[in-house]
């Protein structure tokens, strides 16, 4: 979803395969790291605003796979324990 007339600000929305949300945009707020590729130099998103603001929602360990291998959330599998209870 882009926001404001120029497309100022990208919302990049990450499901896992149950189809819960888990998270907006990225965690760590670089445009390296994010979903969208908003604020990159080159691409579609180019004249997209750099990310602001992302989270990221840890219902279990190993709850998010991305399709191309590279997370843009931080792992929360060190707050959940080896039995799932946090």
């Amino acid at each position: 979803m882009e926001k404001g007339h120029d497309k100022i600000q990208g919302m990049d929305f990450a499901y896992n395969l149950k189809g819960w949300l888990k998270g907006i945009n990225s965690t760590t707020l670089q445009t390296g790291s994010d979903i969208g590729k908003d604020g990159n130099t080159t691409g579609l998103n180019k004249y997209a605003g750099a990310d602001v603001n992302g989270f990221s929602l840890g219902y279990y360990s190993n709850d998010y796979n991305p399709i191309n291998g590279t997370s843009a959330f931080a792992s929360t599998a060190h707050l959940i324990g080896e039995n799932g209870q946090w």
